[in-house]
């Protein structure tokens, strides 16, 4: 995911049209799955920020209750800590603002599917476009999973083409349904064992 990341920041180099966004190469659910070291589908049960002592970079903290995981160690809960956010210093009551570029945000209440990745001190985080939001189709009742487009980016194929074209604009949202969602994500994490199994042998 390291050289992947890398990579979309040099691509926002290069884009002259769109000078106020960065390029990126936009992932499907099978690629996610594959970059991701965890897959789980669960709810924002409580959000914070807190500056690092250190760096000074403000993080934001992300509680989330699991339901159900696709890849990776089960567990009831994970903690996630994504860059970016606003803190307020309660010696100075000043606001500090600190924003990632394509960066999810989330809610405390929202339930979604978070694709997740590690920094390199270990500490788990949602990857770029990896949060999919659950709703509910307000005509059908049924489950749905919403994926937003950045406002911060601006997407293109593999060939670098662009795809602003067939997404009108950058705030357009991808909505599909969710279990055709999960199968997608199951299958992939199948292939990768199997995958993995013939190394093996």
């Amino acid at each position: 995911m390291k050289k992947f990341f890398i990579a979309s920041l040099i691509l926002g180099c290069v884009g002259m049209p769109y000078a106020h966004a960065s390029l990126v190469y936009r992932l499907n659910p099978t690629q996610m799955t594959q970059l991701a070291k965890e897959v789980r589908k669960g709810e924002v049960v409580s959000t914070w920020t807190s500056p690092d002592p250190v760096n000074k970079m403000i993080y934001t903290y992300v509680k989330i209750r699991v339901e159900e995981t696709f890849k990776g160690v089960p567990r009831s809960e994970v903690l996630l800590r994504q860059p970016g956010g606003s803190y307020t210093y309660a010696d100075t009551k000043t606001t500090y603002r600190q924003k990632v570029f394509g960066m999810e945000t989330f809610q405390k209440g929202e339930k979604g599917i978070f694709f997740i990745e590690y920094a390199k001190d270990g500490a788990p985080s949602v990857m770029f476009e990896g949060k999919h939001q659950i709703l509910k189709d307000p005509q059908t009742g049924s489950e749905i999973a919403h994926q937003p487009f950045s406002r911060d980016v601006h997407y293109v194929n593999k060939e670098l083409k662009s795809m602003h074209v067939e997404h009108a604009t950058f705030s357009k949202n991808q909505v599909r349904n969710l279990q055709e969602l999960v199968q997608e994500i199951q299958s992939a994490v199948q292939n990768e064992k199997g995958g993995n199994t013939q190394q093996k042998q």
